[in-house]
């Protein structure tokens, strides 16, 4: 999309030894790359068109606009997530108003910023503390209810990796035991709204597939789906021929579920024309869709009382291939991240 927008502002970079991670508080604070300095590599999924704001126009839906300014790397998803709705009057925009609008920054330093909004179509508002130390991205956010009524918001972050990191031959690991099928899209291999124990899935064709080795862009896979009934809330994508691996976790209190896109040059036409390899696992309040599948209910929202702050933690650590498994044969996962509650 040369010539087509004004060029991407710079973003707002945080350094340690061992990471740097850029920040566009102009557009949702969205973590747009995050570069291990001990190998050059950004482990995140950057879109064809990411150095560039395209204009939004005014006749193209709000997943068209939305899409229209990914860049890729790492969103914070709320009130919304997923296809937009109408809520108390307003109108919910696909994935959310928090992924779109400016964030201020409160403080910003060397290895650490602070940044907050408040929302339009909702009375919520965000901050936000980003810091990082030694190999370890740190996310603390927390969401507070304004009004004083009970309100209803989807809360989901939606970090997607890509090439080299993401490569045929590297592996994904959770923690979940459960993969649901989207009802709607499903992708290119699974059954809507089929149940599968994790890794291993029951293809449409009948084949079994092992959903946590990654194949290379010319399988044209894709799969959307939904993780859940963790045993301990993380994901790591380990790439051996690197020695490079990111380990993501999270309290499952607030996000019980994590949201699979697999997209590996598989969508023929728009938006990707296949031209996207990129794989996300999204730590999620709520389960896509509505409905109900294995008894579990789809688009259960994350219900915030007047005037309630809920807040959660996740982390990002960066390591070597070796020194991720044999954290993972030790401990099982990740150490979880920390949640609070709070009446303000």
């Amino acid at each position: 999309m040369a010539g087509a927008g004004r060029m991407t502002p710079a973003p707002l970079r945080l350094a340690s030894r061992d990471l740097m991670v850029g920040v566009l508080p102009a557009k949702g604070s969205d973590i747009v790359e995050i570069i291990d300095q001990r190998t050059g590599v950004d482990l995140m999924f950057r879109t064809p068109w990411a150095a560039w704001d395209t204009p939004s126009t005014a006749v193209w839906d709000s997943r068209s606009r939305w899409l229209s300014t990914y860049r890729g790397g790492w969103q914070v998803l709320c009130p919304n997530a997923g296809p937009e709705r109408a809520v108390n009057g307003a109108l919910w925009g696909f994935h959310g108003e928090a992924s779109v609008v400016p964030w201020r920054i409160v403080h910003a330093a060397e290895t650490e910023a602070v940044l907050q909004t408040c929302l339009h179509t909702a009375p919520v508002s965000l901050r936000r503390h980003l810091s990082v130390d030694g190999a370890v991205l740190s996310v603390l956010e927390e969401v507070t209810n304004l009004s004083d009524r009970e309100r209803e918001v989807m809360w989901v972050h939606h970090p997607a990796f890509g090439a080299p990191l993401v490569a045929e031959g590297a592996r994904l690991y959770t923690g979940a035991r459960t993969l649901v099928a989207d009802a709607d899209a499903p992708g290119t291999v699974l059954t809507p709204d089929s149940v599968h124990t994790w890794p291993f899935v029951s293809g449409a064709d009948g084949r079994t597939l092992d959903l946590s080795v990654l194949p290379g862009p010319t399988s044209h896979r894709e799969i959307f789906g939904c993780l859940t009934d963790f045993e301990r809330p993380y994901l790591a994508v380990v790439n051996q021929e690197l020695d490079l691996a990111v380990t993501v976790s999270w309290d499952a209190k607030v996000f019980p579920h994590a949201w699979l896109w697999q997209e590996f040059c598989a969508t023929e036409d728009y938006p990707w024309f296949r031209r996207a390899y990129a794989l996300a696992v999204e730590p999620a309040s709520t389960m896509p869709g509505t409905g109900t599948v294995a008894g579990l209910r789809r688009g259960e929202p994350l219900r915030l009382a007047p005037h309630e702050t809920r807040s959660a933690h996740l982390t990002m650590t960066v390591s070597s291939a070796e020194g991720a498994v044999s954290q993972f044969r030790q401990r099982g996962s990740a150490a979880a991240g920390e949640i609070s509650v709070s009446n303000q």
